[in-house]
């Protein structure tokens, strides 16, 4: 984004009239991302009085940032169920010196974990340390069994026979590959990040933005697809009040949204004119009623949005107090 030259212009498609399609009100106002009125074309002037659940829902209520909290829940489960059980601590309890001493299997159980389709032995043994103490541990084993009675080797971090395990095998459930259920959680909690980052975006314009027009000047499909549905990168340009045109970029794939205009609405901080948002690509689709004002796009829209946060973070942080408290 930046100032630019005048350059040949992409054609965009034919409008909407400004009444909207078929059956729009006669105050012409947006009521949510479906089918329905155009919004009006009037907002009041900055700064502007931004609602609380306009703002909630434009913090939170995105698609990105609903997507993250749903994705960072449901890995949080996998992370809870697999993660603590992983193969960690020994890549650092091993590190230094180790001692071996040897040991005889006690008991070879069966647990209800499985690893690419095999089972997970328990393996119980007995060993007496360096300071001829007998004591008795268990390690893990992925379709490994073995006998009772039968000889083995155990090693140690030096001075801790407490934190043994057989030669060759390890002491938690799952190897440490399994590590990977950690991504899903990161995973949603980048989109969250993201999403929060537009949101708070989104938050600033409707209170101090300048309301700006701009003329769709490039259409170009991406790679990425969402429900089946190609993403656009669209490129917009409009004017500033300092006189000079700047450019927008915005891939989204409900450019329905965006196209249905010969100029589109963008809020822009004039003192940053690169600093911008389209009116109708806002998280939270933010509505405008008759006088310009900005209303939320339902009333326990701004509560609605709430819902999955709240789940995860009480969810997880009790099962967490739990789990550590106990």
């Amino acid at each position: 984004m930046g100032a630019l030259n005048e350059r040949p212009r992409y054609m965009p498609p034919e409008p909407m009239p400004r009444g909207g399609p078929a059956g729009a009100g006669r105050d012409g106002a947006r009521g949510g991302r479906g089918e329905g009125p155009r919004p009006v074309c009037r907002l009041e002037d900055p700064p502007r009085p931004v609602p609380m659940g306009v703002r909630l829902s434009a913090l939170v209520g995105g698609a990105t940032t609903q997507f993250g909290w749903a994705f960072f829940g449901f890995g949080l489960i996998f992370f809870w169920v697999f993660f603590p059980a992983v193969e960690l601590v020994s890549l650092v309890e091993f590190r230094g010196e180790v001692e071996t001493v040897p040991g005889t299997v006690v008991e070879c159980k069966e647990t209800n974990c499985k690893e690419n389709e095999t089972r997970v032995y328990a393996i119980h043994y007995a060993f007496t340390a360096s300071d001829g103490v007998e004591r008795r541990g268990v390690s893990y084993a992925t379709g490994d069994p073995r006998r009772e009675g039968s000889a083995v080797t155990v090693e140690y971090p030096k001075g801790k026979p407490s934190a043994s395990r057989i030669q060759g095998l390890r002491r938690s459930t799952f190897s440490v590959w399994t590590s990977f259920v950690a991504v899903f959680p990161l995973v949603g909690l980048a989109f969250i990040v993201v999403g929060l980052k537009r949101g708070i975006k989104a938050n600033r314009l409707l209170a101090h933005g300048k309301l700006g027009h701009g003329t769709l000047k490039d259409k170009k499909p991406t790679n990425v697809t969402v429900n089946d549905q190609r993403v656009w990168k669209l490129v917009f340009e409009f004017r500033a009040d300092d006189g000079r045109n700047y450019e927008t970029t915005v891939k989204t794939h409900e450019t329905r949204l965006l196209e249905d205009d010969a100029e589109e609405r963008l809020l822009y901080d004039p003192w940053d004119p690169n600093y911008v948002m389209m009116l109708d690509n806002l998280p939270g689709a933010p509505a405008i009623d008759e006088a310009g004002r900005l209303k939320s796009a339902g009333p326990l829209r701004g509560v609605a949005v709430l819902i999955l946060p709240l789940l995860t973070i009480l969810g997880h942080g009790a099962y967490a107090l739990w789990r550590f408290g106990a």
